[in-house]
């Protein structure tokens, strides 16, 4: 469990995803489903506490195969978002960062802290060399969140995300960090 402070002095935690969590995540996904559903393609079929449940199930099961690091973010002991590093890849040192937070908790630089230490989990625990992050070309948010720590812009991957926000494909920004 990794726990520190923020600039704006609230107390982060990382709790490792659970079964458990699905009571608490699935109530705040639905809070921010218009807001998260513009980016983040799962969104539209998580539909109940039971579809939150199977999908912590599948990750834990990812996560004890070493292709998955996944924590629930918990800020002054309320559940917040998440955080993970996915598509872990031993042979290559890589992985791709993914994140989302509760729109009430953005503009107090808690993911842009929280991706911080999740750097440090990749290099030290999974010995990542190369983190890429990926944000549609329209969300700027993540895209500061991704330069402020320090990735680098590589390029735009042409019709890479599924149509979410419409029946169009949608263009992605990739990111990279070398560790």
């Amino acid at each position: 469990m990794t726990k520190f402070m923020t600039s704006h002095q609230d107390q982060i935690e990382f709790r490792l995803r659970r079964i458990a969590d699905a009571e608490q995540l699935y109530p705040l996904i639905e809070k921010n489903r218009a807001y998260l559903s513009k980016w983040l393609p799962w969104v539209k079929s998580m539909r109940s506490v039971g579809d939150e449940a199977q999908f912590l199930q599948h990750a834990i099961i990812e996560m004890d195969a070493g292709i998955l690091w996944m924590a629930t973010i918990v800020v002054n002991g309320k559940v917040a978002g998440m955080i993970d590093i996915h598509e872990i890849n031993v042979q290559r040192h890589s992985g791709q960062i993914g994140y989302w937070i509760d729109k009430g908790f953005s503009g107090r630089e808690i993911m842009s802290e929280s991706l911080q230490q999740v750097i440090n989990i990749a290099k030290k625990k999974f010995k990542i060399h190369r983190l890429e992050l990926i944000a549609d070309v329209q969300n700027g948010a993540s895209q500061r969140v991704a330069e402020k720590n320090g990735f680098k812009r590589e390029g735009i991957m042409r019709d890479y995300l599924p149509p979410i926000r419409d029946e169009n494909y949608h263009d992605a920004v990739l990111f990279s960090k070398i560790l």
